[in-house]
C-alpha cells in the first residue's frame, strides 16, 4: 500500500510539473521566437535569431525571448557568431505596454512619455578580424507592439542610430519580433 502511496503521488507531482511549466516556459521545444532585422550605413548587413530561452541557454546558443514582469517587458534576441562572439539586441519598456506604437530612447536620447529602450551589439568581421559595434545611440526611430497577449509579443521596429564608439551613422530597418513571453 506504501509503494501504491508514493508512485501516486510521484504521478500527481510529474503531472502538475508537466503542466505548470518550468520557468523557462512550457514554449521552448514547440514554439520558438524570432527577432530579425536589417542594418545599413556605414556598416550593412541582417541579424536574425530564432530559439528559446537566452540567459538558461549556453553561451553560444541562439535565443528569442521576452522577459516580463510588472512595470518591466524586455524583448531579447542572440545569434552566436565565431569565436564564441555574441550579437544581441534588447527593446526594453519600463512600464506596462500595451497594442500601439511607442518612439526608441536611450539614456542619451530620452524622449516625453512611454518608450521602449533599443541596445544592439553587433559582433562584425570587417575583414581584419572580429569587431564589437554598439548601436545604442539612437536619433529615432518606433516600434509598434502589434499583439501582446499572455504568452506571446509581436510586432515590428526601426530606428536611426549610431556606433557608440565610432559614432557612424547605422539605420535599423525590416525590425521583426515574434517571441514566447517569459514571467519572472
Amino acid at each position: 500500500m506504501r509503494q501504491f502511496f508514493r508512485a501516486a503521488c510521484a504521478a500527481a507531482a510529474v503531472v502538475m510539473l508537466a503542466a505548470c511549466g518550468d520557468s523557462t516556459g512550457p514554449w521552448l521545444a514547440t514554439d520558438p521566437g524570432s527577432l530579425s532585422f536589417a542594418f545599413r550605413g556605414a556598416l550593412q548587413g541582417w541579424f536574425s535569431a530564432r530559439g528559446g530561452a537566452g540567459p538558461l541557454s549556453p553561451p553560444t546558443a541562439e535565443y528569442a525571448e521576452a522577459l516580463r514582469r510588472p512595470g518591466y517587458l524586455a524583448i531579447e534576441a542572440g545569434n552566436p557568431l565565431p569565436r564564441e562572439r555574441m550579437s544581441a539586441v534588447r527593446l526594453t519598456a519600463y512600464f506596462d505596454p500595451a497594442v500601439g506604437a511607442y518612439p526608441v530612447c536611450s539614456p542619451s536620447f530620452p524622449v516625453a512619455g512611454p518608450c521602449l529602450d533599443l541596445r544592439i551589439l553587433m559582433t562584425l568581421d570587417t575583414g581584419a578580424g572580429p569587431r564589437e559595434y554598439a548601436f545604442v545611440l539612437p536619433a529615432s526611430g518606433s516600434v509598434t507592439i502589434e499583439e501582446l497577449s499572455r504568452g506571446r509579443v509581436r510586432g515590428t521596429f526601426s530606428a536611426r542610430t549610431q556606433d557608440l564608439l565610432t559614432r557612424e551613422s547605422i539605420e535599423v530597418t525590416q525590425g521583426r519580433f515574434d517571441v514566447p513571453i517569459r514571467d519572472l
